[in-house]
């Protein structure tokens, strides 16, 4: 139980400070090639790209971005599906699900 505590709360401070770096990362590039093309900053992922890297490039991150927001919106659903599905199946419980 305590290797568990520890490594869990060990991996999940890591997973914290990499997701506020690579937002201070984005962050920093999103000024700084608004500043380089004279725009205004981008307001996403893909329109970062294009500025960036270029227009064949940011189809590819809108794909992969498009992938992944695929993927967490079944994953969701199936995770509610399986939810009502165990309690409705509960013969203990009067659930009316």
């Amino acid at each position: 139980l305590d290797e568990g505590v520890l490594g869990g709360t060990l991996a999940m401070t890591t997973c914290g400070l990499l997701a506020a770096i690579t937002m201070q990362s984005i962050n920093r590039s999103r000024y700084t090639v608004s500043r380089i093309e004279n725009v205004e900053p981008p307001t996403s992922y893909v329109a970062l790209t294009e500025l960036a890297l270029g227009g064949s490039i940011s189809k590819v991150v809108f794909a992969l971005t498009l992938a992944a927001s695929l993927g967490v919106c079944s994953t969701y659903i199936v995770f509610v599906g399986q939810t009502l599905a165990s309690l409705s199946a509960d013969e203990v419980s009067n659930n009316i699900v």
